[in-house]
């Protein structure tokens, strides 16, 4: 039992992270009203978010085992409600900006302290346990996109007002209920941190398992998370919530996605799964950019995160090829470059659209570019994915 309340704990910050991007998404429009913002400015305040988020995993997700997961952790939470309070409270671009920026500092830790936790908890299921941990915080994201339609997201100030609040009770509990480190042995290092870094750096599998999650992963958090909706709204003329529940089929195909091909992987390994979802992710993506079928729109959104939700299996394929005692600093690099990647498309897409011609169905286009050669390259990359040369699968 005592495991399950040390891997809850952390999974309940990264799933209140996922929410917190959902309802960014879901509230963009309200926000871009309000506060009288371009498409642009919008598109840059997603991508500097992710970009704080990326280089907060860096630097301090990288930290784990070194200084004390709970208080990292548990302060960083304390931060993210910082930032969620502030955004509520926002009057124009400036104040969003730096409530955006305290955000992904603070929620830099929430993916890497979740699989920080299921590598000292639960080693032999790791891909299991991550595809899990990844599931359950995409159902949280797309119950919220469900509900788009409820009073209480119509506005932006409340939803992050009580995101605020549960950001607090949560890092109130990080920091008194979670366990210390002492006795993990993935404290444990035979070897310097530099001497890690080169070992890692000169590992073609991290950098595989790297790809492969950045493709479909950071592809989702562009699509899924921002940019959808506004397309939803902007070119097929989607009211806000209709747009929001349309999407929310990417993060529900994500979440069943994710369960599913944890499951496979922990049976048959994940070399199988890592591929065919994949490929099948790029055929999606591509049969909307030839010709998006309307009538079909919520089945697609639904397949494509069905299979985009096996993005995880590219840190389980990471995992398996690096040592334990590297695996920390490997991951927080990793989820460095998902989110840098993940925050750089955000933005591309805005300014790719700024200046655009009328042509509704072109400028669609235009941005979907920006969505299918990630995918193309995650879906090469897992071609030369190998079995696990470690114990984990």
């Amino acid at each position: 039992m005592h495991k399950w309340v040390q891997w809850l704990l952390p999974q309940m910050f990264f799933c209140l992270n996922l929410a917190a991007v959902v309802v960014y998404a879901v509230t963009s429009n309200s926000l871009e009203t309000n506060l009288n913002l371009t498409s642009a400015q919008i598109g840059g305040l997603g991508g500097a978010y992710f970009i704080a988020y990326a280089l907060s995993q860096l630097f301090l997700g990288s930290s784990l085992g070194a200084l004390p997961a709970k208080y990292l952790v548990g302060v960083t939470a304390l931060v993210s409600a910082a930032g969620s309070f502030l955004l509520s409270a926002a009057e124009n671009y400036e104040m969003v900006l730096v409530a955006r920026i305290l955000m992904g500092i603070g929620f830099g830790t929430a993916m890497v302290g979740v699989i920080y936790a299921i590598g000292k908890y639960f080693t032999n299921k790791f891909a299991f346990m991550v595809n899990l941990s990844q599931s359950a915080a995409n159902a949280v994201g797309a119950a919220i996109g469900t509900l788009a339609s409820i009073p209480l997201l119509q506005n932006f100030r409340l939803p992050f007002l009580v995101t605020g609040c549960l950001l607090v009770v949560n890092g109130v509990m990080l920091l008194l209920i979670t366990s210390n480190d002492e006795k993990n042995p993935a404290n444990e290092r035979s070897a310097g941190l530099s001497n890690q870094l080169v070992d890692i750096a000169a590992n073609s599998q991290f950098w595989i398992g790297t790809i492969y999650f950045t493709g479909l992963f950071a592809t989702f958090l562009a699509y899924a998370d921002l940019w959808n909706i506004k397309f939803q709204m902007d070119i097929f003329n989607q009211n806000s919530i209709d747009a929001a529940m349309i999407n929310s089929g990417v993060a529900w195909g994500c979440t069943l996605g994710a369960l599913i091909s944890g499951i496979w992987a922990n049976r048959v390994g994940f070399l199988i799964p890592a591929r065919i979802c994949a490929w099948m992710s790029l055929i999606l993506m591509g049969i909307m950019y030839i010709q998006p079928l309307a009538g079909l729109a919520v089945p697609l959104m639904v397949l494509l995160g069905f299979f985009m939700g096996a993005a995880p299996l590219g840190l389980a394929s990471m995992n398996a090829h690096v040592p334990r005692k590297s695996q920390s600093i490997a991951s927080a690099i990793l989820l460095t470059v998902v989110f840098l990647v993940g925050g750089l498309l955000m933005s591309s897409v805005g300014m790719s659209l700024a200046n655009l011609p009328s042509d509704a169905f072109e400028t669609y286009r235009v941005g979907l570019n920006w969505f299918l050669v990630p995918i193309a390259i995650a879906a090469v990359a897992s071609l030369f994915m190998k079995p696990s040369r470690y114990s984990q699968r």
